[in-house]
């Protein structure tokens, strides 16, 4: 008789649960704009640049160009000294008005990757489910809060619950852009229609 494929949902441990979903991000054609980048002492503009065209997926539009340009770009030398020692006054003092909670959080990354990492609404929904067994969008957590103070309210979730969260992760050798990788790549899953079928006594 013949046999069928189907998806199993198991429970494994933590280096596991990384190593299978950072595979499933493998390795998308941008990644390079990141790789040759992040890990530099100093950036030149051209870095800032691509490791903000890296995060958005896409070349950027010219409004989005515009504002790396003006808020980050034209700040090269203060990140550099950042990413030498980073300093939290000294990073709010410059970047503080900045537009954009997850292009800021960003910047908190490319300045000290192994201390901030990434943010965006798919590490925050697999953060949300392996935290709490339920899937929710960052939206969801934000929308008692005015929409004016919503940025600023997304940059506080990120410190006071995401960061902490994401270094408690980072067990024995396990780098953080793993940790990531995988985060990204779960959280996508659970937006998926397969994840209904896989976790049925989730939340979703």
């Amino acid at each position: 008789m013949q046999s069928y494929p189907i998806f199993c949902f198991n429970t494994v441990s933590l280096r596991e649960f990384v190593e299978f979903w950072s595979k499933v991000y493998g390795s998308p054609p941008v990644e390079k704009l990141y790789a040759e980048r992040i890990d530099k002492e100093q950036f030149d503009a051209d870095d800032v640049r691509q490791l903000y065209r890296w995060k958005n997926g896409t070349n950027l539009s010219q409004d989005k160009q515009s504002s790396v340009e003006r808020q980050f770009v034209a700040k090269l030398d203060v990140i550099n000294a950042l990413k030498q020692a980073y300093d939290a006054k000294i990073f709010d003092e410059h970047f503080g008005s900045a537009t954009g909670a997850v292009w800021k959080i960003f910047l908190r990354h490319i300045i000290s990757p192994n201390q901030f990492p990434i943010f965006d609404q798919h590490v925050f929904r697999a953060h949300y489910f392996l935290v709490n067994g339920i899937v929710r969008e960052v939206e969801e957590s934000l929308e008692v809060i005015p929409y004016s103070k919503q940025e600023r309210a997304k940059e506080e979730l990120y410190a006071n619950s995401y960061v902490p969260f994401a270094r408690g992760l980072m067990q024995g050798d396990v780098p953080l852009k793993k940790i990531d990788e995988c985060l990204m790549m779960f959280g996508k899953f659970l937006k998926s229609e397969f994840s209904r079928a896989l976790l049925p006594s989730a939340k979703i």
